[in-house]
């Protein structure tokens, strides 16, 4: 059985319907963490519509994570009910010398790692 935690870094998009809120916050929590362990730079989380209980409580814990979290918005509506998050942590790249042989090598591994990070929603 797929996990789901592995599909949503695979899309980008962490959907919460139907969980509670402590179900919703372990994964959210779990969700943010292995997205900047992974260098992940923006992400989405569904949170449906419903009673608003649980988008309230997405926001809160959001608010709470600003070591994690650098801010979130609403999504554009085609993209479903939910937030589309900016995450701090990012690995910040440190280069060699402007012109050397390793600033060269350094800006092409940089490149192909670029290149590999697919926006939520592809």
């Amino acid at each position: 059985m797929p996990d789901p935690l592995d599909d949503a870094l695979r899309t980008g998009r962490l959907d919460l319907h139907g969980r509670t809120k402590a179900e919703a916050e372990a994964a959210l929590r779990a969700f943010v963490a292995a997205a900047r362990a992974r260098g992940t730079l923006a992400v989405a989380v569904i949170h449906g519509h419903g009673t608003g209980v649980l988008r309230e409580h997405v926001r809160k814990l959001l608010d709470g994570m600003a070591d994690a979290v650098a801010d979130y918005g609403p999504l554009p509506p085609r993209e479903g009910v939910g937030l589309k998050l900016r995450l701090r942590g990012a690995p910040a790249a440190t280069l060699p010398h402007k012109g050397s042989a390793e600033h060269v090598a350094a800006a092409r591994d940089l490149l192909r790692t670029a290149r590999r990070i697919e926006p939520p929603g592809r």
